[in-house]
């Protein structure tokens, strides 16, 4: 007996020491940011008084990374971060992705974007229209929106560094679901499915090119929704230029006085209104040394918008095109960076002779 219970011990002792020895690694990461913001604005319609503030905001990451037996390499992480109103989140973008020879297969909740709507963008401090007053400017909805699953190729498979990425939401639920939690199907307006794909290629040294696509299947209404886009970069010494288009079809759910209403669209003034969306972006940037980056963007969006007279068949374009200038520098000292941006907006909400303008110095730590 006493044999058996010693030849337990060593067993369990043994399966013990193999566990910790696979265990994974746990690492936390993130940055904290501060900025100082003015914002004003030059119109009469839709006049901006927000002013002066100072915000502060953490994105805090925590991953976890393993090894199993076979070679295979996962990936656990989740994000905590504040929101926009500066409440704190308890967990939020998380992840689980298992890495083989034969490439990753990612689960994903409020994560795993393919869109290459910001992909040209060389801004030395962030994308024009995704920091501060970003003037609701549309890119479309992506797969972070929905709960998902997603296959991509191994870095080498295909030539010029190519490579390629699918995600499925087979259910269209974006609610946060733990574990064994059911399904939310919205067959009205998301579909019973979305997809999402993109391609990256490097075919040269400096040349960047990519390209995303997405899709909703078993929507309501007269017109699918999708939206995609593609865009090119090239970096020569301490020159970079970018360019991209993006166009968005939304959902039109039904028809008025013969002209059909489309519904995806957040801004009261246009609800209901809009069927398309096309989206550009010019962006340049030089690093004068290591540590200093200047840059320069401009991005549009016009919104293909039609006014229909009630009770009538008086069909009117409205197009309005949203304009977004940026100037921005960022200097670099080790795990500090300091950045000074300033924006000019115009039409900005797809609102004719609506501008803003804004400057933020932020300084970011990253840790």
């Amino acid at each position: 007996m006493k044999n058996i219970i010693k030849l337990t011990f060593v067993m369990l002792s043994s399966f013990a020491l193999i566990g910790s020895a696979n265990a994974g690694d746990l690492t936390v990461g993130g940055t904290a940011k501060a900025t100082y913001s003015i914002q004003s604005s030059d119109s009469t319609t839709g006049k901006n008084n927000a002013g002066k503030n100072i915000g502060i905001a953490n994105e805090l990451t925590f991953t976890a990374t393993g090894e199993l037996d076979n070679g295979f390499t996962w990936k656990y992480q989740i994000e905590h971060d504040d929101t926009a109103a500066g409440t704190f989140v308890a967990t939020d973008d998380s992840r689980l992705e298992i890495t083989t020879g034969y490439g990753t297969v990612g689960l994903y909740n409020t994560e795993g974007s393919l869109s290459t709507k910001y992909g040209s963008s060389q801004g030395a401090y962030a994308p024009a229209s995704d920091y501060g007053l970003g003037g609701n400017i549309q890119y479309g909805g992506n797969i972070d929106g929905f709960n998902n699953i997603q296959y991509h190729t191994p870095a080498d498979l295909l030539p010029y560094s190519t490579t390629f990425k699918v995600a499925v939401a087979p259910s269209a639920t974006g609610a946060k679901s733990s574990s064994n939690s059911g399904g939310d199907e919205n067959t009205a307006a998301n579909g019973t499915k979305v997809t999402q794909y993109q391609i990256k290629t490097a075919p040269i040294d400096g040349l960047g090119i990519g390209a995303s696509y997405l899709e909703r299947s078993g929507e309501s209404g007269i017109q699918g929704y999708e939206q995609g886009g593609a865009y090119v970069t090239y970096k020569v010494g301490n020159f970079g230029v970018g360019y991209g288009q993006h166009r968005i079809s939304n959902n039109v759910s039904s028809v008025n006085d013969g002209v059909a209403k489309a519904t995806e669209m957040t801004t009261a003034a246009v609800l209901n209104t809009i069927r398309r969306y096309d989206n550009e972006n010019i962006s340049v940037s030089f690093a004068v040394n290591d540590s200093l980056t200047l840059s320069a963007e401009r991005e549009t969006s016009e919104a293909y918008k039609r006014t229909v007279a009630a009770g009538t068949a008086a069909d009117t374009n409205n197009n309005v095109e949203m304009e977004i200038q940026s100037i921005q520098a960022a200097y670099t000292m080790g795990g500090m960076t300091l950045s000074l941006a300033m924006k000019d907006c115009e039409n900005c909400n797809y609102g004719l002779d609506v501008g803003d303008k804004e400057t933020i110095a932020a300084v970011v730590m990253a840790f």
